[in-house]
């Protein structure tokens, strides 16, 4: 399904729900809420990926591999190292140091102290382990008495941005224009019942704020 059409079911579904049909919705407002939607939808499979192996395989086209990532600053405990632009959410890191590989697990970065001092969780090459946390950007990425040569990011990246050309000027300054989803069959309409979800609901505030608004205005 292409995006034109997505366009068309939502208006569908809209005028199913709402109180008055033929609701006129601008193109821009329904590609503001189908990216955003994207991330929503993003964000409850991988909620439920652990338990639900049917999560992985419909989020499987978003896992991509950085293999290299670039070196940005390093220190007697740590490397920072930066994400890539289109990272949204980390499925697997590895390192190497020489010719050891070094599973690297994900913590919060207020417990890294104590992991760091504990010999259970301590980086250890002996061990072949290490940990890592989110610092903006970057990947910081703990040591202890080695150096890694190299970072392998497995990730899944952020989805297609999408837009349909209607004249609108974007809020980065560019003009709209078609793009794509990447989505197609059940995926694409989960995404889409979600974006008429978030779309009645901001009919119906706008709908109960002008009752109010015109029950102030005949009290006054």
């Amino acid at each position: 399904m292409v995006l034109l059409e997505g366009f068309s079911y939502v208006l569908q579904k809209l005028n199913k729900l709402a109180t008055n049909t033929n609701q006129k919705i601008p193109k821009y407002v329904f590609v503001q809420a189908f990216n955003k939607a994207q991330y929503t939808w993003l964000d409850l499979k991988l909620r439920l990926e652990e338990a639900n192996k049917t999560s992985q395989r419909e989020t499987y086209q978003l896992i991509t591999t950085n293999k290299n990532l670039k070196l940005k600053e390093s220190s007697d405990t740590y490397s920072l190292y930066e994400l890539p632009d289109n990272f949204y959410h980390v499925s697997n890191v590895l390192g190497k140091s020489g010719s050891c590989l070094v599973d690297i697990q994900i913590v919060e970065e207020g417990n890294s102290k104590a992991l760091w001092f504990d010999d259970v969780s301590t980086p250890s090459l002996e061990f072949e382990q290490s940990f890592a946390s989110f610092e903006n950007k970057y990947l910081k990425v703990y040591k202890k008495d080695f150096e890694y040569s190299n970072i392998q990011l497995t990730y899944f990246r952020k989805p297609v941005k999408v837009d349909l050309e209607s004249g609108f000027k974007n809020l980065d300054g560019t003009m709209s224009t078609d793009i794509d989803t990447e989505w197609e069959n059940s995926n694409l309409y989960e995404i889409l019942d979600i974006v008429v979800r978030d779309l009645s609901s901001d009919i119906a505030d706008g709908v109960r704020y002008q009752t109010i608004s015109q029950i102030i205005k005949d009290e006054n």
